[in-house]
C-alpha cells in the first residue's frame, strides 16, 4: 500500500487532521463510527485523488459494503429504496458521526422530508394518522428495501394489525364481513397518512362504496 505508514511522516490520522480540523470535531457527536474514530481515514478515501466526491475510493455503496456485507444481501429485495438503488447511503447516513443512531443526518420525518416534502405536513380538517402525526415513518416502511409496495416493512393486511389487533379479532368473530375488511385490505377505503375526512377514509358514503 502506497499510503502505508511506513512511508509517512507521522499516522495518517494526524496529517488529515491538518487540513481537515472542522471534520474532526464530529468525533465529539454522541454517534460516531468505528473507522473515523479509529482514524482510519483511508479505508474510505483516496489520499491522492479520486473521480468521486468525497474523494471516496469508489461509489460510497460499495464503500459501505466493503464492511457492512449482511446489509448488501438484506437490501436485495423487489422493491428497493432510490437512494439505496443509486448506492447514495450517505444521503441519509453521516459517514463520520451523528447526533442521532444509526448515524442519520436528521430525525425521524425530517429526514424524509429531504425528498419527501410532505411528509411532515398534517391537516387540520380531517384526520392523520398518529405515526405519521409522530413522525414515525420507519414504524411502516422498511427505510431500504422491501417485497411490498410502498416499502411497507411487511404486507399491508399484516400492517395494520400490528397496531389495531382488535379489529384483526372482529373479523374473526363476524360471519358477514366486507370482502376487502375480511382480507385486511384496509387501504381501499382508508388513506394511510392523511385525510380531509374523519378516520381516515377516502371517502364519504356512498361515493366511498362506489
Amino acid at each position: 500500500d502506497v499510503c502505508s505508514s511506513d512511508l509517512m511522516n507521522e499516522e495518517p490520522a494526524k496529517i488529515c487532521a491538518k487540513c481537515h480540523a472542522k471534520t474532526l470535531l464530529a468525533a465529539k457527536l454522541p454517534e460516531v463510527h468505528d473507522p473515523f474514530e479509529s482514524g482510519e481515514c483511508m479505508e474510505c478515501h483516496d489520499a491522492h485523488g479520486s473521480n468521486l466526491a468525497g474523494m471516496l475510493k469508489s461509489r460510497a455503496d460499495t464503500v459501505c459494503f466493503s464492511c457492512h456485507q449482511d446489509a448488501e444481501t438484506k437490501f436485495a429485495r423487489t422493491n428497493i429504496h432510490k437512494p439505496v438503488a443509486m448506492g447514495k447511503c450517505i444521503a441519509c447516513h453521516a459517514p463520520h458521526a451523528s447526533k442521532e443512531k444509526l448515524f442519520l443526518k436528521a430525525k425521524g420525518a425530517k429526514l424524509c422530508t429531504k425528498c419527501h416534502e410532505n411528509a411532515d405536513k398534517t391537516i387540520t380538517d380531517g384526520s392523520n394518522h398518529k405515526p405519521f402525526v409522530e413522525g414515525k415513518c420507519s414504524a411502516c416502511h422498511d427505510p431500504h428495501s422491501s417485497n411490498t409496495k410502498g416499502l411497507t416493512k411487511i404486507a399491508p393486511n399484516k400492517l395494520c394489525n400490528t397496531c389495531h389487533a382488535k379489529k384483526a379479532k372482529k373479523r374473526k368473530r363476524i360471519k358477514s364481513t366486507h370482502p376487502d375488511f375480511a382480507n385486511g385490505n384496509c387501504s381501499a377505503c382508508h388513506v394511510p397518512h392523511k385525510a380531509p375526512l374523519k378516520k381516515l377514509v377516502r371517502a364519504s358514503p356512498p361515493e366511498l362504496c362506489f
